[in-house]
């Protein structure tokens, strides 16, 4: 396999739960889980945290992953995750045709996710493969509040038919992208999804994306689950 590099995106504000990149589950930061789940697929010497956030910069270059500096405009909470993106293939440079991008904020993902999404793209040569978990609610349960009077989501909807009915739905749970360099740097949309885009499912248990203290909670407990059933194969 050629190189391909990891981007793993981590400013230093965060609104809801300051410093949470730094956070520990387990006795690692979130940085260093994202960085050892990726270091057996991606290499350490492939693996680069944007940040503009010193303590951050540190932490990955504790862990052996490059820093590449994200300038303050793109810092801020209305930056968005293509926009960081973008500067760190600028960063880059050339050399290489796909990329994966691995938010921090997802410890819950495992090494084979990674390497099942790399596999995927490397095998059916799509535009994105994209970490996906099912939707506990189907759109077509959704209900909408319009002038205080509520009604289904859209026309055809029907919120009393039964789950087993309904299509599934699935949602990305920012776990993992792997993307084609130049179609993303030729694309127009606001986000990593290009057609055609592929999906690799995750349970949810593995797809708990950090941005509240509850969120914490939920993934330190479930992570203590998986150490003691690691322990329990053992």
């Amino acid at each position: 396999m050629s190189v391909i590099p990891a981007i793993i995106p981590a400013r230093g504000g965060s609104v809801r739960l300051p410093g949470k990149n730094l956070m520990e589950i387990d006795g690692r930061s979130l940085i260093q889980i994202a960085i050892e789940a990726a270091a057996p697929v991606i290499g350490l010497d492939n693996i680069y945290v944007s940040t503009d956030h010193e303590p951050t910069k540190a932490e990955a270059r504790r862990h052996g992953a490059g820093v590449i500096d994200r300038p303050e405009h793109l810092s801020g909470s209305t930056a968005t995750a293509k926009a960081a993106a973008l500067h760190a293939l600028d960063i880059l440079g050339n050399g290489y045709d796909r990329f994966v991008y691995l938010q921090p904020t997802s410890p819950l993902r495992l090494t084979q996710d990674i390497r099942a999404c790399v596999d995927l793209f490397e095998t059916v040569r799509c535009h994105t493969v994209v970490s996906v978990t099912e939707s506990e609610v189907t759109p077509g349960r959704f209900w909408a509040k319009r002038k205080e009077i509520m009604e289904p989501y859209f026309e055809a909807a029907d919120p009393f038919k039964r789950r087993q009915e309904q299509e599934k739905a699935y949602v990305p749970n920012g776990a993992v992208y792997v993307c084609d360099r130049e179609s993303f740097l030729a694309s127009e949309k606001s986000s990593f999804l290009m057609d055609p885009t592929y999906a690799y499912e995750m349970p949810h248990h593995r797809s708990i994306d950090i941005d509240t203290d509850f969120d914490l909670t939920l993934a330190r407990v479930w992570m203590e689950k998986a150490l003691a059933d690691e322990g329990t194969d053992a």
